[in-house]
């Protein structure tokens, strides 16, 4: 949990769902979960506070993980991401750049600026709720490759990446969301429960990544927990395709 939020910050929020959803498994034995819990925040918070404490001496208001949030509320919720058909649901440099002019202008400091970009998405937001919906909708066309991914490629080579690289990217995911598909659309005997030990995670991987591209932009960075969701439904698909074999694994020595 602690190296997950670390590599995302966002991520933070998917360790609590886990954490949360095996509590509620062991629910049964309650002394138990809330034991293990608490380890695994202490873990977590250990691994984590070398960060935390660093953010704390650079900034003039407190940022805890990463002050990238201002900007990217700031660059999703604008005139061209709510209105222009080329960008609707994305965000575009041009957005960036207002938003972080304005920002510029009233603070030097990165964490105050961040808030004040903060401030000026969710403000356009709420001016602009009947666009809303529509964009969400967008969000998530933009996430899956489905909405102008040439453009997605374009913006990724701006920021260094390989064109190539890119449509890699967007192509293994088309693959690895196939042959899930395929897999889930296989009929099977004795079908688990959708919140069953190993669905589960699975289920709360993907609720994650879509609610994230919802709520924030269809960036594809996001969409890491979705390919691992991917790769967990196939494998377990997999496992269990010959029981017999894998029943014969599992017989104690």
């Amino acid at each position: 949990m602690g190296v997950l939020v670390l590599t995302r910050a966002e991520c933070a929020g998917l360790c609590a769902l886990l954490l949360a959803f095996l509590v509620w498994k062991l629910r049964s034995e309650w002394r138990s979960a809330v034991r293990l819990s608490v380890i695994a925040l202490l873990v977590s918070a250990v691994v984590v506070s070398p960060w935390l404490a660093f953010n704390a001496t650079r900034f003039q208001s407190s940022v805890l993980l990463t002050n990238n949030l201002g900007i990217t509320l700031a660059g999703a919720n604008c005139h061209a991401a709510y209105y222009d058909g080329r960008y609707i649901g994305y965000d575009t440099p041009r957005c960036w750049n207002e938003a972080q002019d304005k920002a510029r202008a009233l603070s030097p400091d990165e964490a105050v600026q961040s808030s004040i970009m903060k401030s000026m998405g969710l403000d356009y937001a709420k001016a602009h709720t009947s666009r809303i919906p529509l964009v969400m909708a967008m969000r998530e066309a933009w996430l899956t490759g489905l909405y102008r991914p040439s453009y997605v490629v374009y913006m990724s080579a701006l920021g260094g990446q390989p064109r190539w690289a890119t449509w890699v990217q967007l192509v293994s995911f088309w693959l690895l969301g196939l042959a899930a598909l395929g897999l889930g659309l296989l009929k099977k005997r004795g079908r688990r429960g959708l919140l069953d030990p190993i669905r589960g995670p699975i289920v709360l991987y993907v609720v994650f990544t879509l609610a994230l591209a919802a709520i924030f932009v269809g960036h594809w960075r996001y969409r890491s927990t979705l390919d691992i969701a991917a790769v967990l439904f196939i494998a377990s698909r997999l496992a269990t395709s010959r029981p017999k074999a894998v029943l014969a694994t599992d017989q104690p020595v």
